[in-house]
């Protein structure tokens, strides 16, 4: 009776450890181009991001952007690799670019005002956007390949979003 008791409790054990393993397993995600490096987290940018869960506050700008910054300095669409981002709120980006082998060849920041806006204003998103130039830290242009950008989006006042996508450059 006793060996049988065994068996039973090694059986559960087994079951356990298995539905531990595929929970785990499900819950790390994998890039869909089926690379199988594994997702950061945050949200994913597909064609644009909306980011609304922040309000706009003058206060929150102020702690952000810097007192010379103009929207007309932001990258013009086509001129590099860029993401569409609408918001309700002025952010600064934080952003790094990763090749496939993990290595961070770049890294930049870049902020975004919504000039004119007061705090009472009805909140709606304005379009910015978020644009990589192609180049690594060093100055060179990079190879033509798919790049990982990990974001972190600052809205000021202790607030921020994480964001990630992956894009194919394309090297003239």
């Amino acid at each position: 009776m006793k060996h049988r008791y065994n068996n039973v409790l090694l059986c559960r054990l087994v079951i356990y450890l298995l539905t531990l393993l595929w929970i785990i397993g499900c819950d790390s995600t994998t890039d869909s181009d089926g690379s199988g490096s594994a997702n950061p987290p945050g949200v994913v940018i597909e064609e644009e991001l909306i980011l609304e869960e922040f309000p706009f506050k003058t206060a929150a700008c102020a702690e952000i952007i810097p007192n010379n910054w103009s929207n007309r300095l932001e990258p013009i669409p086509g001129q590099g690799l860029g993401f569409s981002v609408i918001s309700t709120a002025c952010w600064k980006a934080n952003v790094k670019v990763m090749d496939t082998a993990g290595v961070m060849i770049d890294s930049f920041t870049q902020p975004f005002t919504i000039a004119g806006q007061k705090d009472s204003d009805k909140q709606r998103g304005r379009p910015g956007w978020l644009v990589w130039d192609g180049q690594k830290s060093n100055g060179q242009v990079a190879s033509s390949a798919r790049y990982l950008f990990i974001i972190v989006f600052d809205f000021g006042l202790g607030k921020s979003q994480r964001a990630w996508a992956r894009r194919n450059w394309e090297a003239e």
